[in-house]
């Protein structure tokens, strides 16, 4: 910042050096020409002090000066005329507008270049270009290394964690849809009917799968299907040919377990003794039970009795108590019904979450030497069916 090596214009013909006359400063008087340059040192200290605070010691320092800051630290080291000072300062900003190698900015002034008043108007003043020491500049390159590594490291396993976390569920959705498949081909297989327990791929998926989630868990249920023909032999793939279309079928190959038979009653009992007395003999498969979520109630079960019972006086009795026997305690019933037309059970559960656990209880068990199968009912539906439904909790002192 030597004089020869600045560039500025001197005032020789502005006469009245006591008043400043101009709109703008767009040159300096000769009698103000060093205590400029002396300004312009102390503001260039104190922007490198504040400068190398904020980068290298303390951040909450801001490197920028204000103004009326700097007026006020030189109004500490200066016993001068105010007006004087503020011409002095006047200038300065001249010289470093006029001299852009100093690599100081002006913050904020007006762009017409007009005298400002700086406790009007919040003028601020920055380097471009701060000279740090070499130990700090080493130190800021390591600390943005090491955030620039930790980002990167942390965008990585969480994204790792939530792609684990997605296989996960995708993993546990798929072993549900495999566990559904096998429990309906096994009981369409004990059906003994005239498709022979064949069931087209795509219906099932209907049946199977809320049209509402359909879309997001298509992929689940090709990938289930995938396992079940690359490694499960007992569900045998097949091709029918329906109405001039063809449909993808499936069907279980292997002969289903023989259920447990019921020991013969007494003959020397009484009547009531002598009535063969439904009961729950054994699952078709291992691991029958599984956490099923639903959001009613209330479910319709098919065979546990059929049309050569319906017209026993006690199947209502038996019904109930072989319900509740095998559910025991652990969830509420509040109603059950029979359809004697279309031999089905329908049963009405306090919570969603007791028609789960009645769910998990009964599907896919042998019942009377007969698979049963369970679905879920809305409870409008139900309603609708049964107006009349009880609303207070079964137990089996209740229905006797």
């Amino acid at each position: 910042m030597l004089e020869k090596s600045t560039t500025f214009t001197t005032c020789n013909g502005l006469k009245d050096l006591s008043v400043i006359t101009k709109p703008s400063i767009n040159c300096i008087d000769n009698g103000l020409l060093a205590n400029s340059i002396a300004l312009n040192r102390e503001l260039m200290q104190l922007l490198q002090t504040k400068t190398e605070t904020h980068f290298c010691k303390d951040r909450s320092v801001r490197p920028k000066v204000r103004g009326t800051d700097f007026m006020k630290h030189l109004y500490k080291r200066r016993a001068t005329d105010a007006h004087k000072l503020l011409r002095c300062f006047h200038a300065a900003v001249y010289r470093v507008e006029q001299n852009p190698q100093w690599k100081i900015a002006i913050f904020n002034k007006s762009e017409d270049g007009a005298l400002f008043d700086i406790y009007k108007r919040d003028v601020r003043f920055g380097l471009l270009k701060p000279y740090l020491p070499l130990k700090c500049i080493f130190l800021n390159k390591m600390h943005r290394f090491f955030v620039i590594i930790g980002t990167v490291f942390l965008v990585v396993i969480c994204h790792a964690i939530v792609r684990y976390l997605r296989q996960k569920y995708q993993s546990r959705i798929i072993d549900n849809l495999i566990k559904h498949i096998v429990k309906e081909l096994m009981c369409r297989a004990s059906l003994n009917d005239e498709s022979g327990g064949e069931v087209i791929v795509c219906h099932l998926r209907d049946k199977l799968i809320p049209l509402n989630k359909r879309r997001s868990l298509l992929s689940a249920w090709d990938e289930a299907l995938r396992k079940l023909e690359a490694n499960d032999s007992r569900v045998q793939f097949g091709v029918v040919l329906r109405n001039g279309e063809e449909f993808r079928t499936m069907k279980w190959a292997e002969t289903l377990l023989t259920p447990m038979i019921n020991p013969p009653l007494p003959m020397h009992g009484s009547a009531e003794e002598r009535l063969r007395k439904k009961q729950w003999q054994s699952p078709a498969f291992a691991n029958v039970n599984n956490n099923f979520e639903t959001s009613t109630p209330c479910l319709k079960v098919r065979h546990m009795f059929h049309a050569a019972e319906t017209n026993q006086p006690d199947l209502q009795q038996n019904i109930n108590e072989s319900i509740l026997e095998k559910v025991g305690p652990q969830c509420k019933i509040y109603d059950i019904q029979l359809d004697r037309q279309s031999c089905c059970v329908y049963i009405r559960c306090a919570t969603e979450k007791d028609a789960g656990i009645v769910h998990n209880e009964i599907s896919g068990w042998w019942f009377d030497n007969h698979l049963v199968s369970i679905k879920f009912l809305r409870l409008q539906r139900y309603l609708t069916l049964f107006p009349h439904c009880s609303t207070t909790p079964r137990t089996t002192r209740s229905i006797k």
